[in-house]
């Protein structure tokens, strides 16, 4: 049996990949070299490969933190509105997390169906234990729930700049998630039309 890497490795792991995060945000999976991971990261490229073992695995690695930060984030929240804040709440803690989305999602390909699968899955696998515990109505299709309810979470990364110039502040400050929640909140609670 191995034993568990000594702590550093532990925080080495962790700081390449969030280099990763922050550059393929920034310039594109295409557009980051290994090096200039590693080299954001402070560390080797040969410490990157001993940790992920390619580039791809790298980017595998920051989908899952990903993908597993907002589900743990959102985990049990019974209500839209403790939903929306806790979601905006990883936005806010990981800022390249909402411009790595958008630029995986608006670039397509593999890496945005494997990225956008495993949010729907999270998705529906919460929704559907909170139609379990009573929490949400139930729903003759729950893929479609799914889908919609990473649509309201979604949208306003894919659409920052629009959205942010319409609200006339960061998408993530204080006000900007306050008139998001509370819009969501509405519209999933009591419904849109009369």
């Amino acid at each position: 049996m191995r034993s568990a890497p000594p702590c550093d490795d532990l925080t080495a792991r962790a700081a390449i990949r969030e280099a990763a995060l922050a550059l393929f945000a920034a310039r594109g999976y295409a557009g980051t070299p290994v090096r200039d991971v590693a080299a954001a990261a402070g560390v080797s490229p040969a410490l990157l490969f001993h940790h992920y073992g390619s580039k791809e695995g790298l980017r595998e690695a920051v989908d899952a933190w990903l993908v597993a930060t907002v589900a743990d984030a959102v985990a049990g929240a019974a209500q839209p509105m403790e939903r929306f804040q806790r979601f905006a709440a990883v936005g806010r803690s990981h800022p390249a997390a909402s411009d790595y989305v958008a630029r995986v999602l608006g670039e397509g390909g593999e890496a945005a169906a494997g990225l956008f699968d495993r949010m729907v899955a999270t998705t529906r696998a919460e929704l559907d234990e909170l139609e379990r515990r009573g929490l949400v109505r139930p729903t003759d299709d729950p893929e479609a729930r799914a889908l919609l309810l990473l649509f309201l979470e979604l949208g306003p990364m894919l659409l920052r700049p629009q959205v942010e110039r319409h609200l006339g502040d960061s998408l993530f400050s204080e006000p900007s998630v306050r008139r998001w929640v509370d819009g969501c909140t509405a519209l999933l609670s009591d419904g849109l039309f009369t």
